[in-house]
């Protein structure tokens, strides 16, 4: 006989509500890693917050996605590559919001170098007119491996990249 599970019961989404948040979810990571950040704040509510606190400190336990998505975008784009592999999603939709938690593991690159952060992804959704958004999202890190410096030395990467631009102009 099975145990009792989160993943059933009370808040079970349809099927397209599934895709769609697994698909927002995605995107996120995805947009990251490529660097495509007007389409990263295309995901969040209007007043969609992020909560990183436990990953990089109390000044980003609760703000807005557009100055946290301006902090990534200080340093995320001056490794040589990330990658966010998303998994596991447990989703509930109570009528037009919804919630999740997935596990991520997001790897990091410089030269030969890499900073790994596995971690569990905590999410609220609100429905739009025009679909899901985003209005939290949040990161309870389980563990690390590697370089965690290495952010401080991709942010350098890209001051220096648009300091090199800014005189090139």
């Amino acid at each position: 006989m099975m145990g009792k599970s989160g993943f059933f019961g009370p808040g079970r989404p349809t099927l397209q509500d599934r895709i769609d948040i697994e698909d927002l979810i995605c995107a996120v990571t995805m947009y990251a890693d490529c660097n495509e950040y007007e389409q990263l704040l295309n995901l969040f509510a209007e007043d969609g917050v992020m909560k990183y606190g436990a990953l990089f400190g109390a000044e980003h336990n609760s703000q807005p996605a557009a100055t946290f998505i301006a902090h990534v975008r200080s340093f995320m784009p001056g490794f040589d590559s990330t990658q966010h592999q998303v998994t596991n999603f447990d989703i509930r939709v109570y009528g037009d919001s919804a919630t999740s938690r997935s596990q991520v593991k997001a790897s990091h690159r410089l030269g030969n170098r890499d900073w790994v952060v596995a971690s569990i992804y905590h999410h609220e959704f609100v429905r739009r007119a025009d679909g899901w958004r985003i209005s939290s999202m949040g990161v309870q890190p389980l563990f690390e491996d590697g370089d965690r410096a290495m952010v401080e030395e991709a942010a350098r990467r890209v001051a220096a990249r648009i300091r090199r631009e800014t005189h090139a102009v």
